[in-house]
C-alpha cells in the first residue's frame, strides 16, 4: 500500500493511438503508481498498456489478467485471459469530454531484472453519459517474463487517436 508518492513524471498526448511513457522505472523505487487523470476519445473502447524494456515495446505474449467489470445497469462480469501481447482493456471511456473518471494502476517490482512485473488497477467513467450508466473494473495482472522494465506504452483498443490524455507516474516510499 502506497505510503508516500513522489511524482516522477507527467505526459500528456494527442493525436496518436499511442501515448509512450520512458524511462519513468528506475532502481530508487521498486513500486509505482500510475494514474491515467485526463483522457477523451471520440468512441467507446478500451485501452491497452504493453510495458517497455531495454529493446522496446514488449508485445511477447506474457500477460496474463484478471479483471472484474462492475456496471450500474447490468451484472458485474468476470474476465481471465493468459499470454496476452498487452494488458487488455486498463481503462475506458465512452468518448467524449466528462466521461472519464479517472484509472489507478500499481506496479510491483517493474525495475527487478529478477522478478516478474504484476499490476493492481481500479478504474472508474460512464458507461453511457446520456443513461447516466457508470462503469468500473478492478483488475490484477502479471507480466511473466523476468526483466526489468523501464516504461509503458498506452494503446488505443479501437485504434483510433486519443483526442486527449494526461498520465501521471509516481514512486512509492
Amino acid at each position: 500500500m502506497a505510503t508516500s508518492l513522489q511524482l516522477i513524471t507527467t505526459t500528456t498526448g494527442s493525436g496518436s493511438s499511442t501515448v509512450s511513457v520512458t524511462d519513468c522505472f528506475t532502481s530508487q523505487y521498486d513500486n509505482y503508481v500510475i494514474n491515467i487523470e485526463d483522457m477523451i476519445f471520440s468512441s467507446r473502447a478500451g485501452v491497452n498498456m504493453r510495458l517497455i524494456n531495454s529493446s522496446g515495446v514488449s508485445s511477447v505474449a506474457e500477460y496474463d489478467r484478471a479483471q472484474l467489470q462492475l456496471r450500474n445497469d447490468s451484472s458485474f462480469t468476470q474476465t481471465r485471459n493468459s499470454d496476452q501481447t498487452s494488458f487488455q482493456t486498463i481503462s475506458a471511456t465512452s468518448g467524449g469530454a466528462d466521461e472519464f473518471g479517472g484509472t489507478w494502476i500499481e506496479l510491483f517490482n517493474p525495475n527487478i531484472a529478477s522478478a516478474f512485473t504484476f499490476a493492481l488497477m481500479s478504474h472508474s467513467s460512464y458507461y453511457d453519459i446520456v443513461t447516466g450508466d457508470l462503469l468500473g473494473y478492478k483488475y490484477i495482472g502479471a507480466y511473466k517474463v523476468e526483466e526489468a522494465v523501464t516504461g509503458f506504452q498506452l494503446i488505443h483498443g479501437g485504434g483510433f487517436n486519443f483526442d486527449t490524455l494526461k498520465v501521471n507516474v509516481f514512486g512509492v516510499l
